[in-house]
């Protein structure tokens, strides 16, 4: 089994044009070993597959990130793209025959096909009714989650007004076999994919909480399905999953009292535990534990934008807790801090304060701003120093949860992708801006820039008949 997990993960999905199926023969090799659920659960719980996202890119093309230089060197490591290439908002990320190093696009793939290889192979092993059922629930949300991912960094943020034209989704893996050609679909199809994805998910997984957090069970599923729902302007249906998932576990920490914080910087004792223990299984914020991985680890040379720490009030624990005061720097918080001994690691899978800001977003939407702002001053009353004062103005309830959204959800994958979501149905006009201030030079993505869409890996776009795929148009930077 061991050995199938190697294959697994070594295999590049979408890689090279002459290898695009080379890794399908995995499903062959293990065809015959593959006979116990223990075997498909060792799929799924295989780190790439669980909680590394590994999406550099759409942190570095956001606007939490402000100011860099040439020496920007994470863990002593000198820059390397995609990193450099983003926070530049360049046309392309890689060169034109890179194949190891495409990060997003080639982990969140080979997490679908893993999958996929799940999907087609549980119900022919050995296993109870309900082990079974878990573990397709869990493939089903996996897939669904990826592909959310994808869809939203390579592709233009969901309207229905070109929701169906051709090539404006990414590919669809049909399945693990390579016996079909690979071009994009189209947005509706994608969504259409995760919801049903996530439907089957949801009847199939348990109501209980699983024995770690980075594993997606049923409240999981419901938060991925709240997520996908807010990001296509169902308002209705975002309020309803995300109030399914409260409903399964909606305790936050309060962090006047029960978090304790890492130092920024430092060495960080094998002994050190949180009051909520020191490994991120046990940190209840997070329903579905997934880390922007490798790269953003320790950035001392990237400055966090001054207008994103300016919103943070002084009586906002998370001020002094997120950011080094004498640099703006972003250190990180709390349990993912202690799990990783690195600073700077969030969360951006699905947590707990998250569906209290898509419940909060969705009611103020659909006119229920009380409603609304309930939500908003449960969670930020949780954030504050003794003393908080509630947030009364109806009026302004969506403009209160857009801002506390970008304070929570502070450094994960999301922002890029709310900007995008802003500027098309609220017209919000939002650019982004980056310094590079050893060479003082600025970098502006304006609203509808075509750069906001990240680029097909150029080597994946072959003259093979079997490869279709259409590269996003570009800015020309």
């Amino acid at each position: 089994m061991k050995n199938i997990i190697k294959n697994i993960c070594a295999f590049s999905i979408l890689l090279m044009a002459t290898s695009c199926y080379d890794y399908i023969d995995i499903e062959e090799k293990g065809k015959n070993r593959v006979t116990q659920a223990e075997d498909i659960e060792l799929l799924l719980n295989d780190s790439s597959t669980k909680n590394f996202s590994k999406n550099y890119e759409a942190l570095f093309i956001g606007d939490d990130v402000y100011e860099f230089t040439d020496e920007f060197q994470p863990y002593g490591i000198p820059i390397v793209y995609p990193v450099a290439e983003a926070l530049m908002f360049e046309d392309f990320l890689f060169d034109e025959t890179e194949a190891t190093n495409f990060t997003s696009y080639q982990s969140l793939y080979e997490n679908i096909n893993i999958a996929n290889i799940v999907l087609e192979n549980v119900r022919s092993v050995n296993g109870s009714a309900e082990e079974l059922n878990t573990l397709e629930g869990r493939a089903y949300a996996i897939r669904a989650n990826n592909l959310l991912e994808i869809v939203n960094l390579y592709s233009r943020h969901y309207s229905q007004d070109y929701a169906n034209e051709e090539n404006s989704g990414v590919v669809i893996p049909e399945s693990s076999l390579s016996d079909y050609v690979l071009k994009r679909a189209t947005l509706q199809e994608c969504y259409d994919a995760i919801i049903s994805d996530l439907e089957n998910a949801i009847a199939l997984l348990p109501d209980a909480a699983p024995p770690f957090n980075d594993r997606i069970y049923k409240q999981g599923a419901y938060g991925l399905l709240a997520r996908t729902c807010l990001l296509m302007g169902d308002w209705a249906k975002a309020e309803e999953n995300a109030s399914n998932a409260l409903a399964l576990n909606g305790a936050l920490y309060d962090y006047k009292n029960d978090v304790t914080f890492v130092p920024a910087f430092g060495s960080f004792p094998d002994s050190y535990e949180l009051p909520h223990g020191s490994n991120i299984a046990t940190d209840k914020e997070a329903i579905v534990f997934e880390v922007i991985g490798g790269a953003f680890q320790p950035l001392p040379n990237i400055v966090a934008n001054p207008d994103l720490v300016a919103m943070y009030e002084d009586t906002d624990i998370r001020k002094r807790k997120f950011f080094d005061p004498s640099t703006n720097m972003f250190v990180g918080r709390s349990g993912y801090n202690a799990f990783f001994r690195a600073p700077g690691r969030v969360n951006c899978g699905v947590n707990i304060p998250e569906m209290y800001l898509i419940r909060a977003e969705a009611n103020a939407r659909m006119g229920n701003g009380a409603s609304a702002l309930d939500d908003l001053n449960f969670l930020r009353s949780h954030r504050y120093e003794d003393g908080y004062v509630d947030l009364t103005d109806v009026g302004m309830a969506l403009q209160y949860t857009k801002e506390e959204r970008r304070r929570e959800l502070a450094f994960s994958q999301w922002r890029i992708v709310d900007i995008k979501r802003y500027n098309l149905i609220d017209n919000d006009n939002i650019s982004v801006t980056h310094r590079n201030s050893a060479a003082d030079i600025t970098y502006t993505l304006n609203p509808g820039d075509l750069n906001s869409v990240l680029p097909i890996p150029r080597a994946v776009i072959s003259d093979s008949p079997l490869v279709q795929i259409v590269q996003n148009p570009r800015d020309g930077n």
